[in-house]
Order: C-alpha cells, then sequence, then structure tokens
C-alpha cells in the first residue's frame, strides 16, 4: 500500500466536514450561510498540507531501519493515545447533549471542532499504529452519521426514507475505508453464519420487545412510530430498512470497524465498552433516556457476539431483528 493512499483518510475528513458545511444553509443554521464555504476552503487546505507531511513521515518510516523502541516508549504512547481517545468519546457525548438541549447550530459546531480533533489525533499518531487510524476513521464514520442527519435536509421525506438516506451514505462511507484500509476487515467474517446463532437473533428480539414494553408503560410507544398501517408492506419497508441499511450501517462502523482496534487499545472488554458507550451516545439525539440505555445494552451485546463470532451477518441480523421488532412487530402486537 502507497503513501498515497494512507491520505485517503484526511480526505474522508474533508468530504464530511465539507458536506456537513456547505448543506448547512439549507437547514436551520443560518448563522453559518456566510462563513461556510470560507471555513471549509481553510480546513481542506490544512488537511492538504497535513496529507502531504504525513506523506513524508510514511516514506521516511519505510525505508528507515528498524529500531527497538524501549517498553516506557510504548507505554507512555499507549497511555496518550488512551487519553485521546477517551477525551474524543467524551467529547461525543457533549456534542450529542448540546444538540439536543441547547442548540443543534451549536451542537454542530462543536462536532466540526472535534472532527478537526480527531483529524489531528490521526495525523500525529496514525503513522506510527494502524490501529489509531482505524479507530480514528471509525470515529470520523460515526460523526458522519449524526452530521449527515442534521446538516442534509431530510424533512420532506418520510422517516424511513431518511435512514436510507443517510445509512446508504455511511454504508459507501465503509466502502470507501475498506478499499484504501483493507486491513481493517482483517479476521471479519461475512457469512451467513451457523444455525447455533439462531438464539443471539432471538435473544435481540427479546430485547426490543422489552424496550417497546417499557416504552409503552412510560406512555412513549409513539416514538418508535415509523409507518401508518403494519401491514405486509410496511413489514417488508421496516425490514429492508433496518437490515439492510440501518443495521449493516451501525455494526460495520460500531462493531467492525471501531471495536477490534478499541480492544486493542483498551483491552477486550475495555473495547467493547468503548464502542458501546460511542453507540449509546449517538442515540442521545432521541431526548429519552430508554433509548439510551437500551442502546448501551444492545451495544454490549452486539458487541460481545462479534468478539466470539467475528461475524459480520451475525451481528447485522442480530441489530435489524431488533428494530424489526421495535418499530413494527411490537406496535402491531401490543398498539
Amino acid at each position: 500500500m502507497t503513501s498515497w493512499n494512507r491520505t485517503v483518510e484526511l480526505w474522508i475528513v474533508i468530504l464530511f466536514t465539507g458536506t456537513a458545511l456547505i448543506l448547512a444553509p439549507n437547514t436551520t443554521i443560518s448563522f453559518w450561510s456566510i462563513p461556510s464555504s470560507v471555513i471549509t476552503a481553510a480546513f481542506a487546505g490544512i488537511m492538504l498540507l497535513a496529507a502531504k507531511r504525513l506523506e513524508e513521515r510514511y516514506a521516511a518510516v519505510a525505508v528507515a531501519p528498524a529500531v527497538e523502541v524501549p517498553v516506557w516508549v510504548k507505554r507512555r504512547r499507549l497511555t496518550w493515545n488512551r487519553i485521546a481517545a477517551i477525551a474524543i468519546l467524551a467529547g461525543f457525548f457533549v456534542n450529542e447533549i448540546v444538540l439536543v438541549t441547547i442548540s443543534s447550530d451549536l451542537g454542530l459546531l462543536m462536532h466540526f471542532a472535534l472532527f478537526t480533533g480527531i483529524a489531528i489525533w490521526v495525523a500525529a499518531w496514525g503513522y506510527r499504529d494502524p490501529n489509531i487510524r482505524y479507530m480514528a476513521l471509525s470515529l470520523l464514520l460515526a460523526q458522519g452519521i449524526r452530521v449527515s442527519s442534521l446538516a442534509i435536509p431530510l424533512n420532506y421525506l418520510s422517516e424511513i426514507l431518511q435512514l436510507t438516506t443517510v445509512y446508504t451514505l455511511i454504508i459507501l462511507g465503509c466502502a470507501l475505508v475498506a478499499r484504501f484500509e483493507p486491513g481493517i476487515l482483517s479476521g471479519v467474517s461475512f457469512s451467513a453464519g451457523r444455525w447455533a446463532n439462531g438464539p443471539l437473533v432471538l435473544l435481540s428480539m427479546g430485547l426490543g420487545f422489552l424496550e417497546y414494553d417499557v416504552l409503552r408503560t412510560m406512555g412513549l410507544s409513539g416514538a418508535v412510530k415509523l409507518v401508518g398501517t403494519y401491514d405486509p408492506a410496511s413489514l417488508m419497508a421496516i425490514s429492508v430498512v433496518m437490515i439492510g441499511f440501518v443495521a449493516l450501517g451501525e455494526e460495520l462502523v460500531f462493531r467492525v470497524y471501531l471495536q477490534p482496534p478499541s480492544q486493542r487499545i483498551f483491552g477486550r472488554f475495555g473495547g467493547i465498552l468503548y464502542s458501546s458507550c460511542l453507540y449509546s451516545a449517538m442515540h442521545i439525539i432521541w431526548n429519552n433516556a430508554v433509548f439510551i440505555g437500551f442502546a448501551f445494552l444492545a451495544g454490549l451485546l452486539f458487541g460481545y457476539s462479534f468478539d466470539r463470532t467475528r461475524n459480520l451477518t451475525t451481528v447485522v441480523l442480530m441489530n435489524g431483528s431488533m428494530g424489526v421488532t421495535l418499530y413494527f412487530l411490537m406496535p402491531l402486537l401490543l398498539g
């Protein structure tokens, strides 16, 4: 793999950030309308300079003789990268809370600042450790879910089509990352799996049932109403969107891309916890403690299952079946 391919991660930053800033004027974020193109151009210029510097670093590392790094240096690097990763996770939580409780304008601006922080992190450490590159790219894709859902004008679309649009972009982003960083998919199976994984799917459906029951008890069952009628056509639509778009996009980002490098930085269960926390943070936008709590539990379940199976199909079916249960089966059965 050439050093040029390594700079694609920076172009992804430009792509997501530029899209958000350029399309933001189409939303209610009126104060961004004037400086958006200027900020985008400036950020793109900074990233181009960083890309050039990264190319030089990669070239130097490639031809330099192997040098044994002292253990204390490795530990110090690991400590600083753990601190950086935790700070980014905390930034996600703060940004999402600001989006919900204070201002979507300020929240998106803070996400832009976090974009920059992630880019600086990968520029400083990514050439030394591929796990940092993988983790940073995953975090950028996770941010892409939020930024694209808020910045792209989707209000005229139904919720089903909004989800399809956002997660189509995320899946395309995942494909682009896999194209230029194929190591990120190392050890991942895409087979249909064994029938022994069926209980995991049933367990996920049970979690969806429990979540809906809690919401209904609280009088919040309307929060999961995606369709007007519950007929075979609606079942087909929800199944396709929940499994083929939402579940596939989320599991690629949070389990396949983010969890393995997180585990190499924080340890086996620490990595599962890290990806689950980020997964729950992305549900703060619903402004519903039940959604957030069950997202965390689901993240732990999906994360542990992926850790044991390393099978993408299994966790996609688990995620999708939970969504179908929550958004179709339970409203149909219990109203």
